[in-house]
């Protein structure tokens, strides 16, 4: 078994424990914070969202993803064009695509700063 097996086997298994780790992990402390909540005789229903709580707080995350999409393909559409017209290396494509998807994100953001949702909600922005 030379070292061309052993390369592949190695970075299978250590992608797995990583996940499994961080699954474990982040269970592990979720048990812990509610144990200590419970034990200092502290409210858990912070743990307990209906699913209108959760639709409340979510806000539209689908107009979100659909923004974010959109940004990077016009970012994909302007680093091809660009890289066409100047025949550089590929990195404008992936910056333009990070700077366009940024772009829409923010244009979210400020949807949703006025939107009646955001009122509604009662969120400040942290």
């Amino acid at each position: 078994m030379g070292p061309e097996l052993l390369i592949p086997i190695v970075a299978i298994a250590g992608f797995w424990g990583a996940i499994i780790t961080f699954i474990v992990y982040y269970y592990r402390s979720r048990h812990i914070e509610r144990m200590a909540l419970l034990e200092n005789n502290k409210d858990a229903s912070i743990f307990a969202n209906t699913v209108e709580e959760i639709k409340k707080e979510k806000g539209n995350s689908t107009l979100k993803v659909g923004l974010l999409f959109v940004g990077l393909g016009l970012g994909l559409i302007v680093g091809v064009i660009i890289d066409s017209i100047f025949d550089s290396e590929p990195a404008g494509v992936f910056s333009s695509m990070l700077v366009f998807g940024g772009i829409s994100l923010i244009v979210y953001h400020l949807y949703d700063i006025n939107s009646d949702n955001h009122k509604n909600r009662g969120g400040d922005i942290v």
